[in-house]
């Protein structure tokens, strides 16, 4: 009878430690389970905040882009504003130095139409 019951509590403990052990098991799955979670949890917020700062440089670099080609447009019509302006005040000195060159001529006609008259008189 003793060690009918000594075999009694040697198989309730153990039942207690398989018991024991199987919580514990189960316990490090869970653990790992949620370690796992976590981790693919982090990966996708990495991933996420990577998207972000790769479109934010995107557009950035587009907005750069848009500046340079708007300052290339305002040179380019800047130079078209110079070259008109340019040509249109040497246009004017031309037709300044067309007229002094009339001028000129008539004086010099109107000279030699005098000349002309006095050596006729």
């Amino acid at each position: 009878e003793e060690s009918e019951q000594l075999a009694r509590v040697a198989e309730t403990e153990k039942r207690k430690q398989e018991m024991i052990r199987r919580e514990k098991a189960q316990e490090e799955r869970k653990q790992k389970e949620e370690d796992e979670r976590q981790r693919k949890r982090h990966e996708e917020e990495r991933r996420e905040k990577e998207r972000i700062r790769l479109q934010q440089k995107q557009r950035e670099e587009q907005k750069r882009e848009r500046e340079r080609l708007r300052e290339e447009s305002r040179s380019a019509e800047e130079r078209k504003k110079q070259a008109a302006a340019a040509a249109a005040a040497a246009e004017k000195k031309r037709l300044h130095l067309l007229a002094e060159r009339r001028k000129e001529e008539e004086v010099e006609k109107k000279k030699r139409e005098e000349d002309a008259r006095r050596r006729h008189e």
